[in-house]
């Protein structure tokens, strides 16, 4: 079993990398810097699909993350060792997610510099902090931080069979229904958002709990490792966009991390991992900050040209690969020159170079 979670390790290793990739994708949205063209040519049609490719795997990769977060959380979870998971939790999450808006908040001084949104971002700055708006990708350790308060009520849910299937359906059901029974502002409307954004991820986040504590065993040496899974898989992420608008559409959709961890065989993973794979957790939160502060530059070289489609979707490929690129060197400046500021700004996640 040992040797079988040392291969499932680095799968998730691999995996997160190409998530993390998704991730900064999709937040490269270069595409309101250019006064686009209105023609509708095959190329243009081909340039808006890979645009709503960009975009849906930037929703599967969170959905992933929540789902692997909340796996590895209660994967051999017991009443022994609840409070230690639970310390090593907040240690990881907490103390980066304080740093990264520590961070954010001399970023957006500097960036908001003379303008009205400085007179904004500066208001009841504790609630800004909280909400993690100097640093906006942190929501998600913040909302990691927030299930957290709740893992003896979702380890006791998941472990009754029947309990812990129909809770997981009836979030699957309100998650299709966006929570539309809530009432709006029912705390104040600048933060519905962020509201409605962590309901949108409890039910992936659920669902990890879910096969952590029934499936462990299974997931984790692959018992599901034959072509006809894999197969399986390959048609219901097919089918994820032939239902738009039902029911079983959302599912379909919300479940494409699971389809992408069975296509990968960890057969295939006989390379030895490099500190780069290893550096995601540094990308989600170092991106932010370089995709504002650079992508504007790299773009006004291009704004006053009518462009194509064409070109925009080149453009964002091109600013992708930059900012990925610095965002590992980065990562290694800290790893070579300052591994205890890399341990603390990642939770202690330190690779070897």
């Amino acid at each position: 079993m040992e040797s079988e979670f040392g291969s499932f390790s680095k799968k998730v290793t691999v995996v997160s990398f190409l998530m993390q990739l998704g991730i900064v994708m999709v937040h490269m949205d270069t595409d309101h810097f250019f006064e686009l063209g209105t023609s509708e040519t095959f190329s243009d049609y081909l340039c808006q699909w890979i645009s709503k490719l960009c975009f849906d795997g930037g929703t599967v990769s969170l959905s992933f993350f929540m789902i692997c977060s909340a796996f590895l959380l209660y994967y051999n979870l017991s009443k022994e060792n609840m409070l230690e998971k639970f310390r090593r939790r907040i240690s990881s999450l907490l103390i980066p997610f304080l740093i990264w808006n520590g961070i954010g908040m001399i970023f957006c001084a500097v960036y908001w510099w003379n303008t009205e949104g400085f007179d904004i971002i500066f208001s009841y700055i504790p609630f800004q902090f909280v909400m993690s708006r100097y640093c906006a990708v942190m929501w998600f350790s913040e909302a990691l931080l927030f299930f957290l308060l709740f893992i003896p009520v979702i380890l006791w849910v998941m472990r009754k069979k029947v309990i812990g299937e129909l809770v997981l359906f009836g979030f699957f059901v309100c998650g299709y229904l966006e929570w539309g029974f809530l009432e709006k502002n029912i705390l104040h409307q600048y933060i519905d958002f962020e509201i409605y954004r962590f309901l949108s991820y409890v039910p992936m986040y659920l669902l990890g709990a879910y096969l952590g504590v029934r499936f462990s065993e299974g997931i984790i040496s692959e018992k599901y490792n034959r072509w006809q899974v894999k197969l399986a898989a390959v048609l219901l992420w097919a089918a994820s966009y032939a239902l738009p608008g039902s029911f079983s559409a959302y599912c379909l959709t919300m479940l494409r991390p699971l389809y992408a961890w069975v296509i990968i065989d960890k057969s295939w993973l006989t390379f030895r991992l490099r500190w780069w794979m290893e550096n995601n957790f540094f990308i989600y939160a170092v991106h932010y900050f370089l995709i504002l502060a650079i992508v504007p530059m790299l773009c006004r070289i291009y704004s006053c040209v009518i462009t194509t489609n064409v070109f925009v979707t080149v453009w964002r490929l091109v600013c992708f690969l930059i900012i990925t690129l610095l965002s590992e060197m980065m990562g290694w400046l800290l790893i070579r020159f300052a591994p205890k500021a890399y341990r603390l700004c990642t939770g202690g996640r330190t690779p070897k170079l």
